[in-house]
């Protein structure tokens, strides 16, 4: 697997995901969970669990649709 060179909610969300059944305790859980959460707001998924065109400015795609600064 390859490091991308940009952001990249996606592959922060899997490993997040991935961490979660390994955290200690309910704390650490939660704090992942809250992690999770947030990056939901950068790469929404639909109710089928895909991003598909949901693109927001910083979900990680490459073509998203820029901000015009």
């Amino acid at each position: 697997m390859s490091t991308p060179n940009r952001w990249c909610p996606k592959m922060l969300m899997e490993k997040l995901n991935g961490q979660v059944v390994h955290a200690p305790d309910d704390l650490t859980r939660d704090k992942i969970n809250e992690l999770a959460s947030l990056l939901q707001l950068h790469r929404p998924a639909a109710s089928n669990g895909k991003h598909g065109e949901l693109h927001t400015p910083t979900c990680g795609c490459e073509d998203t649709p820029q901000e015009k600064s």
